[in-house]
């Protein structure tokens, strides 16, 4: 067991904890926010940092797929831009 977590508190910070694992940050901070020790404040605050940059690098990755149009760019598997002749 962990020192500095209060046993009725495991399932929530090992819950927390798997979802950081899989990259679902927001959840996971969702459930340590009122952790008191510091193991859980940790985690909470961590994954509140993730989940900005997970979604700050997803709003940049959809913006350099749109063109100025507004409509999603076309491209081959190569990466070089798709023409309709």
């Amino acid at each position: 067991m962990l020192e500095g977590i209060a046993p009725k508190r495991y399932d929530n910070y090992f819950l927390a904890k798997s979802y950081f694992d899989v990259r679902e940050y927001d959840r996971a901070a969702h459930l340590v926010r009122n952790g008191n020790s510091l193991v859980p404040r940790f985690l909470h605050f961590y994954a509140t940092y993730m989940a900005v940059e997970k979604r700050q690098l997803d709003s940049n990755t959809d913006q350099s797929n749109l063109n100025d149009s507004g409509l999603f760019k076309d491209q081959e598997s190569d990466g070089s831009p798709a023409w309709n002749d």
